[in-house]
C-alpha cells in the first residue's frame, strides 16, 4: 500500500481552498470526535458526498478540493488484521485508567436510529494507536482509512444506507499533492431541517479543517 495513490475530496470554504491551491498547508482537525483520529479528512473517490457536506456546512462559499493522496504507511481499518492495532491501543487505555482515576475513557454516542453520531472513544483509541506505534520506534502511520455506514435505507427494508462512505484521515500532509478546486458554489439554504441529509450535530462532528 506504500505506493498506492488515490483521489480524495476535501470540503472547505473558498478562501481556504484558494490558499491551499496556491501552496498553503492543510490544517489538521483535532476535535474529540474525529472519526479516524486527528488529521486532515478526505472523502475517498466521492465528489458527490464532499459537495453535500460542503453545502451543508457553515462555509459561505462551499468549495471542494480534489487531491492525490499517497496512502504510504496506512492504518487501514477495512483490512481486518489492522484491527489488532486498535485492540492493543484500547487495552493500553484501560490500563491507564486503572492506574490513574483522573484518566477517563471517552464514550461513543448513538442516536435513536442506532447510528453513531459522536465517536469520542474511537478518536481516543486511534490517536493512542498512532502514539503507541511511534513511541515504540516504528514508522508512524501516514494515513488512516475507515468505512462508515450512515444515512437512511437506500430503499424500504434495505440494510444498505444512502450515505455510506469511506474516509481518509491524512496525518502526514506531505502525502497530499496535486490540489485543485473541483467545485465551488454558494451555501445551500434548506427550507426545513428535516430535508437535510445531516443533523446540525452531525455537521459539527463532520467538520473538516
Amino acid at each position: 500500500m506504500f505506493g498506492a495513490v488515490v483521489t480524495g475530496y476535501h470540503g472547505t470554504d473558498r478562501n481556504i481552498a484558494d490558499a491551499i491551491v496556491r501552496g498553503a498547508s492543510f490544517t489538521k482537525s483535532e476535535t474529540r470526535s474525529d472519526w479516524l483520529g486527528s488529521g486532515t479528512y478526505f472523502w475517498y473517490e466521492n465528489l458527490e458526498r464532499a459537495i453535500q457536506w460542503a453545502k451543508g456546512s457553515n462555509a459561505q462559499f462551499p468549495t471542494v478540493i480534489k487531491a492525490s493522496i499517497t496512502l504510504g504507511n496506512s492504518l487501514n481499518l477495512l483490512y481486518n488484521p489492522h484491527h489488532n492495532f486498535l485492540k492493543a491501543a484500547y487495552r493500553d487505555l484501560i490500563v491507564a485508567q486503572s492506574d490513574d482515576r483522573r484518566f477517563k475513557l471517552r464514550k461513543n454516542i448513538q442516536d435513536s436510529r442506532g447510528m453513531f453520531i459522536k465517536r469520542d472513544l474511537d478518536c481516543q483509541v486511534i490517536d493512542n494507536a498512532l502514539y503507541m506505534r511511534e513511541n515504540q520506534g516504528y514508522p508512524r502511520f501516514d494515513t488512516v482509512i475507515g468505512g462508515f455506514e450512515d444515512g437512511n435505507p437506500i430503499f424500504p427494508g434495505s440494510a444498505l444506507k444512502e450515505l455510506t462512505h469511506i474516509q481518509i484521515a491524512v496525518m502526514n500532509t506531505n502525502h497530499i499533492r496535486n490540489c485543485s478546486i473541483e467545485f465551488s458554489g454558494e451555501r445551500e439554504v434548506l427550507p426545513h431541517k428535516a430535508t437535510s441529509p445531516y443533523s446540525e450535530r452531525q455537521l459539527s462532528l463532520f467538520a473538516q479543517a
